[in-house]
């Protein structure tokens, strides 16, 4: 999206990402928008919950090597850091990767009170249990990817107590725009949509919002874009510049249910 974000806005040609998460993507240019809120907001606001809410100082990341993954971990990070607390050990993963011996005695011999694991649902499967075998008794937090109810139900007990982040427009599912979208969806498709599913909706709707403005150019329908005021779609508030809005939501697992936490 980077990548063609520089193409598009040499070109003067709108673009819009439904999807994409990378810290304002959007201040590339005046003919870049997109509509997912940036992964910021969750690791700023699990730092402050680790150093503050918990009064954690000692802290471990483990995180996968890639864009997601690096991120959310240096983001977190550098808010942890800025809060007074201390990263004892940031350690990655390739993908693909199902041993972690190596990093797993690592993070152990620094004895963290807390370990930040921004990673994906099968492979917090995979790790949770990991870390019980090396016996490392640091609290376990997590980001987004760990909001997927095969986490408690696959990961058992080992997830358990696991405190995690998740999008700030995850309540999007209990508004009447949502379940009138899910409706439409499900008799089209024979299928549950995503969240994916939601946003490429909600770029639809916004780029039709935005001509029926009277835009007749690329450069006047950038412009709509850009002074479209922030309003509800099936996948939550919606705006063109992927501004965070509202709060971001926390949860744990308990008795292998995902439970709202604050």
């Amino acid at each position: 999206m980077i990548a063609a974000s520089g193409i598009s806005n040499l070109l003067k040609v709108p673009i819009i990402s439904p999807t994409a998460t990378e810290e304002d993507i959007s201040s590339i240019g005046p003919y870049v928008f997109q509509l997912n809120v940036g992964l910021g907001a969750q690791a700023r606001e699990m730092a402050k919950y680790v150093t503050g809410t918990l009064g954690f100082y000692k802290i471990a990341i483990f995180h996968p090597d890639d864009a997601y993954g690096n991120s959310l971990a240096d983001i977190f990070a550098e808010e942890v850091t800025r809060l007074g607390a201390q990263i004892v050990a940031k350690q990655d993963y390739p993908d693909g990767a199902t041993d972690f011996k190596h990093q797993m005695k690592f993070i152990k011999d620094q004895k963290p009170q807390a370990i930040y694991i921004p990673c994906y649902p099968n492979e917090a499967i995979m790790i949770a249990p990991q870390l019980k075998y090396y016996k490392i008794r640091a609290k376990i937090l997590g980001a987004d990817g760990w909001y997927d109810e095969k986490v408690p139900i696959q990961g058992e007990e080992y997830v358990e107590g696991a405190i995690f982040t998740s999008n700030p427009s995850v309540v999007y599912k209990n508004s009447d725009v949502y379940r009138d979208f899910r409706k439409r969806y499900v008799a089209e498709y024979g299928t549950e949509p995503s969240r994916e599913s939601a946003l490429g909706y909600d770029a639809g709707v916004l780029l039709l919002k935005a001509i029926s403005t009277g835009a007749q150019d690329t450069k006047s329908l950038a412009h709509a874009l850009r002074e479209m005021k922030p309003y509800a779609g099936a996948s939550g508030v919606v705006n063109a510049r992927g501004v965070f809005e509202g709060t971001v939501p926390f949860y744990t697992i308990k008795n292998g249910d995902i439970i709202p936490l604050k």
